[in-house]
């Protein structure tokens, strides 16, 4: 297991922030601790998903007054039910989903280890109750919802028994021992005191903050974040919130200007539902204050767009509407102000997400005119000069193995221009139709003239986050971790765990803020000042 990165302050903390959203929960007075389920926010807009091979369902034990996380364990599945053992430091924990998969898992309070019960994970099991120190009361979602009558079973039934729950092993109920066909059965009311406890967990002024999706830091120490709910929020050094503009889902992207006194704030969100259908809102693309936050400029491009910028100023808004006919990009000037539009070709979040930091020009993938998620090329756009309208080149694919020639896919990247010459150095995955396999996931340097590879390194997780500081690339990953290379020769330097009180976190955004120093945003609204 890798050592923590060296925390100096956490913005944004608060109790149970590592459960995200509850939505069950339970107190077992006698232990004197409180078991919360609960949703992160979902790591996908529509102009990046950053969720392979990763769960946002989870479950804390936590002591009574929520000082301390006990245990943190992540889920596959949504949970749906969670008891405590009547006498024995055990918690019974239930998960499914639509998808009518799920387990029956058991975690030992003392020791930490976690148990599935039942042989397959094809079950969703939606209700449990103990009878006896003895005997678990399983209820299972019925196999299909046809077979519910209004106010009839809900449920299919089954009872366990078994001597001693602490030697419990895994698979012990065989698959075929559950049972199937039309509901039997009753879903058991929740007791009073849960639904006392979770609607205070829902309501509480901590209300969850969920995803950073962005974090910079500013020349006065200040910090610039964005996440959902929040078009952008300022942090003082000392970690007092200093403002706020809250904004519909919040910002997903922070663009700071040539001046870093403004910045503009991608707000990108979902089509939403208002009861006569799905429809698309606006999507102002802001021009802030770093100031207090005020309005300076608003394009709105009229579609969900990806940010993409150049250090002198320029910005691009591509269209990421997933099968648009002939969508646009929109080029804004130095002077804040809509230049030009042009066709770049299609985008989906699975594919062409490419942000580059610190680059002096505007880089983008761009997949094959018939099939956009086929053959994925990196592209420059040159701005529009007087009359001439702007220009794409070619630079070389995104495959650099011709023997090979997988479709890769992209992910957040740097541009450098060191002692080797200029370079980009972008994360990215081979897709694998059932998630990722371990080595799956890579980031590589390439060379800017020909993109042949000066470095690979690989992966068994989704990169989520990079930044460097010209000779160390920074990489943080959806699976906690965080890795330091050399930025000129691809070895590790460093290999950390983001981890918050000896749980670990879900790094989204990474920022350098100086010598041996990061700002990590995380999937649970926090963001960590800390050190490498």
């Amino acid at each position: 297991m890798h050592q923590p990165l060296t925390i100096h302050r956490i913005f944004g903390d608060r109790p149970y922030a590592e459960i995200g959203y509850p939505t069950t929960a339970v107190r077992d007075e006698r232990l004197g601790l409180l078991a919360i389920g609960g949703a992160l926010g979902t790591m996908q807009w529509p102009g990046w998903d950053a969720a392979r091979g990763w769960s946002r369902s989870r479950v804390g034990v936590y002591t009574a007054d929520g000082a301390r996380c006990h245990h943190l364990l992540r889920s596959h599945w949504p949970v749906s039910a969670l008891r405590f053992h009547p006498s024995l430091p055990l918690l019974a924990i239930g998960t499914g989903g639509w998808s009518q998969e799920g387990e029956l898992l058991l975690l030992n309070l003392d020791s930490g280890k976690v148990v599935s019960v039942a042989e397959g994970r094809d079950r969703h099991i939606c209700g449990l109750r103990w009878l006896d120190d003895r005997t678990l009361e399983v209820f299972l979602a019925p196999d299909d919802e046809e077979d519910l009558d209004e106010g009839g079973p809900d449920a299919l039934r089954y009872v366990i028994e078994c001597d001693d729950w602490t030697a419990a092993t895994e698979g012990m109920v065989a698959a075929e021992e559950l049972p199937w066909g039309p509901p039997d059965a009753r879903m058991p009311d929740a007791p009073d005191g849960l639904r006392r406890e979770l609607a205070r967990l829902t309501w509480t002024p901590w209300a969850p903050r969920q995803l950073v999706w962005a974090v910079e830091p500013l020349d006065d120490g200040r910090i610039l974040a964005t996440l959902d709910g929040i078009q952008l929020e300022c942090w003082s050094p000392d970690g007092i919130r200093e403002w706020a503009v809250a904004g519909q889902d919040g910002g997903r992207e922070i663009l700071l200007t040539p001046d870093r006194r403004s910045a503009w704030v991608n707000t990108s969100g979902r089509t939403r539902w208002d009861g006569d259908g799905w429809h698309e809102r606006p999507y102002p693309i802001d021009r802030l204050s770093v100031n207090g936050g005020a309005v300076l400029d608003t394009v709105d491009p009229g579609f969900a767009v990806a940010c993409v910028a150049r250090h002198d100023g320029w910005l691009a808004l591509r269209d990421c509407r997933y099968h648009v006919e002939r969508p646009v990009t929109v080029l804004v000037s130095p002077g804040h102000r809509e230049a030009a539009r042009f066709e770049l070709g299609g985008y989906n979040l699975f594919n062409h997400h490419l942000p580059v930091r610190h680059s002096p020009e505007l880089l983008f993938l761009q997949g094959d005119p018939q099939q956009p998620s086929a053959e994925n090329w990196v592209v420059q756009v040159d701005p529009p000069d007087g009359w001439a309208p702007p220009r794409v080149h070619r630079l070389f694919p995104l495959e650099w193995d011709s023997a090979r020639n997988a479709h890769l896919v992209g992910g957040p990247a740097v541009h450098l221009d060191d002692a080797h010459g200029p370079a980009l150095v972008h994360a990215g995955t081979f897709p694998y139709p059932h998630g990722l396999r371990p080595g799956d996931a890579f980031v590589a340097r390439r060379r800017l003239t020909d993109g042949a590879p000066a470095w690979v390194f690989l992966a068994d997780a989704q990169a989520t986050a990079m930044d460097t500081d010209g000779e160390t690339v920074y990489v943080a990953y959806n699976s906690g971790e965080v890795v330091a290379l050399h930025a000129g020769e691809g070895t590790v330097r460093q290999r950390r765990l983001l981890s918050i009180d000896g749980r670990v976190a879900d790094p989204l955004s990474l920022t350098v803020a100086g010598p041996g120093r990061l700002l990590i945003g995380t999937v649970d609204g926090r963001i960590v000042d800390c050190g490498i």
